[in-house]
C-alpha cells in the first residue's frame, strides 16, 4: 500500500524514478572500475543496454536518452573488431561524467 501511495505522490509531484539510467550508470561505473574487462565487451555491455532500456530511459529522462542515443552509442561503436587503439575508456568516462553533471549527481 505505501508503494502505490509513494508512486501516486511522485506522479503528482512529477518525480520519475531513473531505475534505467542508475542501472546504465552502475554499469559504465563497473565497468570503468575493471581494468581486466575488454574494450568491446565494456562496449557491447553498454550499447545492449541502451538499446534494450531506450524507451524507458526516455520516459525517466528525455535529455539523457538523447545523449546517450547519439554520443554514448557513437562511443560505444569504436570498438568493433578491427578498429585498434580506441580511446574508448577515456571518452566513456567523460561521458559518465556528462550524464552525472546532467542528472545533477
Amino acid at each position: 500500500m505505501f508503494l502505490y501511495l509513494k508512486e501516486i505522490y511522485q506522479e503528482r509531484i512529477g518525480l520519475r524514478s531513473m531505475d534505467k539510467i542508475n542501472e546504465l550508470l552502475s554499469i559504465i561505473n563497473n565497468g570503468l572500475k575493471n581494468k581486466l574487462v575488454k574494450e568491446h565487451d565494456f562496449s557491447t555491455n553498454i550499447e545492449d543496454y541502451i538499446h534494450d532500456n531506450f524507451w524507458d530511459i526516455e520516459k525517466e529522462n528525455h535529455e539523457v536518452a538523447i545523449f546517450l542515443n547519439d554520443d554514448v552509442i557513437d562511443i560505444c561503436e569504436q570498438t568493433e573488431p578491427g578498429l585498434e587503439g580506441t580511446n574508448f575508456r577515456k571518452e566513456i568516462e567523460q561521458a559518465y561524467n556528462d550524464l552525472l553533471k546532467m542528472l545533477r549527481l
